[in-house]
């Protein structure tokens, strides 16, 4: 046995205490190939003080190794010695064997840091003198995924499955393809492959991504299968929980999903989510009280969730409480910018609260972004007749007839103005 060998096995077996001396020798007595295999073992347990050790050793002896060089800058990478690791690569000219490597380490090192654009240009210079490495496409394949550029990664995943390849550094390049597929909205073509990749390996998060994309395309009944997969092999997983709820609702399994909220909120009360749609439940199933207060838990937890603010006002407006409604609205308005949909609820609560000024003028904010849309415009009307404005009672009805030209009664009430 060499030395290297030797001090690996000492480190496996949790014996550090000779492993300085154990090194010494090794770098003095062994083979270069077994000093090699020793700094490539040593950087993947971790020891990068010693792997540095061993790799400077290696690089008196050969100091026209560049892939000593790409190790090293490795090394300063893993240290956050940024500069050195840059001015290591940047000693590799393009003729050497290890340019390749020091473009995907370099092309790494800068997606990591948040450039991209940057990382793009490596890896396509890389694949320029690589044509069909398929490291690089799959390097390729996952910086556009990251980007959220799903198209171009589904390029890259899928010529590794044609070249061959099914899985790669611990990545499954169906499930990774499934996933591009299903977040570029092409949800029919990702299909097969998380099913294929979730019967090859029962990742949970493939599974949950597979319930998602047929979520998306209302075939509740296989969201509904996969999303209790995951929760069979992981009940933790509490991501998956309002999701199954929903389509519980969507096939009206209005009990099952009050049993999953329960299970669900006993396993996490800080689940935004899983409150907003409990509360949809327990309006399907009349307990408004029940609506009411988790309502209350989804809005404390997360009071600018412009979704939940709405269905929240929604819920009170129906329920007459036009005080609490105004009150989350107003606290909407003064704390983010907001979707409009706000300024026409206020409109409707000040209205019934008999608060005309106000109402006026949330009316005239939201009629900035509705002026195009039916159901606004109807409302806009009622409020604009009881205020006695005529002039813009007549526009908004002209705007209304354009979009339902036949429809009698605001045909009778443009003619009664025209009257006046």
């Amino acid at each position: 046995m060499s030395y290297s060998q030797e001090l690996i096995h000492h480190i496996q077996s949790g014996d550090l205490a000779t492993i300085n001396e154990l090194l010494k020798q090794a770098v003095a007595n062994d083979a270069d190939e077994d000093i090699y295999l020793l700094a490539d073992s040593l950087f993947q347990l971790g020891f990068l003080q010693e792997t540095k050790t061993v790799l400077h050793q290696l690089q008196l002896r050969h100091p026209q190794d560049d892939e000593i060089k790409v190790n090293l800058a490795e090394i300063a990478i893993e240290e956050g010695q940024d500069l050195q690791a840059i001015e290591l690569l940047d000693q590799i000219e393009p003729t050497s064997a290890a340019y390749i490597q020091s473009l995907l380490v370099a092309a790494d090192y800068y997606q990591t840091q948040g450039l991209p654009e940057v990382s793009e240009s490596k890896l396509l210079e890389a694949k320029k003198m690589m044509p069909e490495e398929p490291i690089i496409h799959l390097a390729l394949g996952e910086l556009y995924y990251s980007m959220g550029k799903y198209t171009q990664a589904t390029r890259w995943y899928s010529h590794l499955l044609e070249q061959g390849y099914s899985d790669m550094g611990g990545v499954s390049i169906k499930a990774r393809l499934g996933s591009a597929y299903s977040a570029s909205g092409d949800f029919e073509e990702a299909t097969p492959y998380l099913n294929e990749a979730t019967q090859d390996d029962e990742d949970i998060d493939t599974i949950f991504n597979l319930g998602l994309t047929y979520f998306q395309q209302e075939e509740f009944t296989r969201a509904i299968e996969s999303f209790q997969r995951v929760i069979s092999l992981d009940h933790g997983y509490t991501s998956v929980y309002p999701y199954l709820v929903e389509a519980l609702l969507a096939e009206y399994r209005l009990d099952e999903a009050a049993q999953v909220i329960e299970r669900g909120l006993a396993l996490d009360q800080t689940n935004h989510s899983l409150y907003l749609v409990g509360a949809k439940v327990a309006i399907k199933q009349d307990q408004f009280t029940q609506a009411r207060d988790y309502f209350q838990q989804a809005y404390q937890l997360n009071p600018n969730s412009e979704t939940m603010i709405l269905e929240y006002a929604n819920f009170l407006m129906y329920s007459e409480d036009y005080v609490g409604a105004v009150a989350i609205l107003e606290d909407a308005l003064s704390n983010f910018d907001t979707d409009p949909q706000i300024y026409w609820l206020l409109g409707n609560a000040y209205n019934e609260l008999e608060q005309f000024e106000q109402a006026r003028e949330a009316f005239s904010q939201a009629y900035d972004f509705f002026a195009e849309t039916d159901e606004f415009l109807l409302d806009y009307a009622t409020f604009l007749q009881e205020d006695g404005q005529r002039e813009r009672l007549r526009e908004v009805v002209v705007r209304y007839l354009d979009i339902h030209p036949h429809d009698p009664e605001m045909t009778q009430l443009l003619q009664r103005l025209d009257d006046v």
